[in-house]
């Protein structure tokens, strides 16, 4: 399904992380969505999932074409048909003299779901288009997407040293104006749409380590997520750290206790971005473990461990509660099983078991 779904792709559209990573987890619930619906069958049909809702309205906000959306749906729906016309085939003749009315049902279910896809799309375009975006935030995308502005009306200096960060969940303005007059620093806030806030803290000086420090271990209210750029300068500079916000948003959105800081997961936004990245780490660094006992359950968690404790060998077997031979003999394994010694691949495979917690929903470690 994924294979289908990435085949009908325009390269403009990676450039945008919380579309690419949204994919993947639409595919899911479609699949989701179509399974229920056999189940079903001609009866009342299930509600489409608020995921794909959520996935449509993103793709009208960041231009993707409303036929490229349902080209998906089409070659998803398309993939899944086949997949009960050949079972049936295979199946008692009860089930075959079935099919015509599954797959009628099927085809009334797929269009309900087009239409509140269609629905949710067009409603999306339209506010993103009318007044309800103010004057501040269209100026804001215009000076990122290259335009040359005179931003007078931001009352915010692009000459000056950025720091652009992401937030949403509530009391985040209130508590990163707080921090702003803390530490003297110009803010500029503006919203794209509900609940989302991109900020820039502006300064003469370059920003020093104590601001971001105390940016990474404030106590941000309950439910706050905030995505960090890394510092820059002047015009280029405000734009590329808020680009670099936006790549670490997904992440910090999936319920990360803590701020995400962008040169922390840079090669893991890499990989949410880029599927063949993604797939050729698993293959060399995560696939060969899963030849050990428990398809390498205890050496993921060993490297895990490993990333926790900065490397140090001592502490991880302190967490695991076991000896540092067993720790030792663990990443020897490990080193033999994927050909490479972890001193030269540390960042890799740390980064690759960082994307496959991720995407299952655990936390992302160190």
């Amino acid at each position: 399904m994924r294979a289908r779904v990435d085949a009908i792709t325009d390269p403009s559209e990676t450039t945008d992380p919380d579309y690419v990573e949204g994919l993947r987890t639409a595919i899911s619930a479609a699949l989701d969505y179509g399974f229920a619906a056999i189940a079903r069958g001609e009866d009342a049909p299930p509600s489409p999932p608020p995921m794909l809702m959520t996935q449509a309205r993103l793709a009208a906000r960041i231009r993707v074409p409303l036929d490229r959306v349902l080209r998906r749906y089409l070659a998803g729906y398309t993939l899944l048909s086949g997949v009960i016309v050949r079972n049936a085939e295979r199946s008692d003749s009860a089930l075959r003299g079935d099919l015509a009315g599954l797959m009628r049902s099927q085809a009334g279910h797929f269009d309900l779901l087009i239409t509140a896809v269609s629905r949710a799309y067009s409603e999306e375009k339209i506010v993103h288009t009318t007044a309800i975006r103010t004057g501040r935030i269209v100026m804001v995308e215009r000076l990122l997407e290259g335009e040359l502005l005179e931003p007078v009306e931001l009352g915010y200096d692009l000459n000056q040293h950025h720091l652009g960060m992401i937030a949403a969940g509530p009391g985040a303005k209130a508590s990163l104006e707080r921090l702003a007059r803390r530490h003297g620093c110009q803010i500029l806030l503006a919203r794209p749409n509900q609940g989302i806030i991109w900020v820039w803290f502006g300064s003469k000086e370059r920003t020093d380590k104590a601001l971001l420090t105390e940016i990474c271990t404030n106590a941000w209210p309950p439910g706050v997520a905030l995505a960090i750029g890394e510092p820059g300068g002047g015009l280029s500079g405000w734009r590329l750290t808020h680009r670099q916000a936006r790549a670490a948003a997904p992440i910090a959105q999936r319920g990360s206790p803590t701020p995400v800081r962008y040169a922390e997961v840079a090669l893991v936004t890499a990989m949410m971005q880029d599927e063949l990245l993604a797939a050729s780490l698993r293959h060399i660094y995560l696939d060969p473990l899963t030849a050990a006992r428990g398809e390498g359950a205890e050496l993921k968690d060993t490297l895990r461990a490993y990333f926790a404790a900065q490397q140090n060998v001592s502490s991880t077997a302190a967490i695991l509660g076991v000896n540092r031979h067993t720790v030792a003999s663990r990443l020897r394994m490990i080193e033999e099983m994927v050909g490479h010694p972890l001193s030269v691949c540390i960042a890799e495979i740390n980064a690759v078991l960082r994307l496959e917690d991720l995407r299952q929903g655990s936390s992302l470690g160190t």
